[in-house]
């Protein structure tokens, strides 16, 4: 080999179908093995998995969501912090919006909540006192 000559990379598809030959010698032709492990590939990077848990089995995304989630994960955070940055004025704005608002319902939400079994029983002694006269 030439130190000039330009050595092409091989795919990681074709990597395994190196190793399975070499492994296995010359049990299966050449077309064989290219389909077992073609679809060997679509199974581990694009089939969905199915998780017994008890009873019930769960399915869960294949791998190749699971890595295409986790590298645009940093992606997308980047993009956010770099919006928030470009548009401080307005995210500010829309962020005291949403506490303001989102607090005063979460304070009604738990007033009601600590209160309700008391206005309950104050609904039921009204119902009954109107019905006993």
């Amino acid at each position: 080999m030439n130190e000039n000559e330009i050595v092409e990379q091989k795919s990681f598809h074709e990597r395994m179908k190196d190793r399975i030959k070499d492994s296995i010698g010359e049990l299966m032709t050449d077309e064989e093995l290219s389909k077992i492990v073609h679809r060997a590939m679509e199974e581990i990077f694009f089939e969905p998995v199915y998780l017994k848990d008890g009873f019930h089995t769960r399915e869960e995304p294949p791998f190749v969501h699971k890595l295409i989630k986790e590298l645009l994960i940093d992606e997308v955070r980047q993009a956010v912090m770099k919006y928030i940055t470009d548009n401080k004025k307005a995210v500010l704005k829309t962020i005291q919006e949403v506490i303001s608002q989102g607090m005063g319902k979460a304070l009604v939400e738990a007033i009601r909540f600590q209160f309700a079994n008391d206005l309950v029983s104050l609904q039921n002694n009204l119902m009954s006192s109107i019905q006993n006269r």
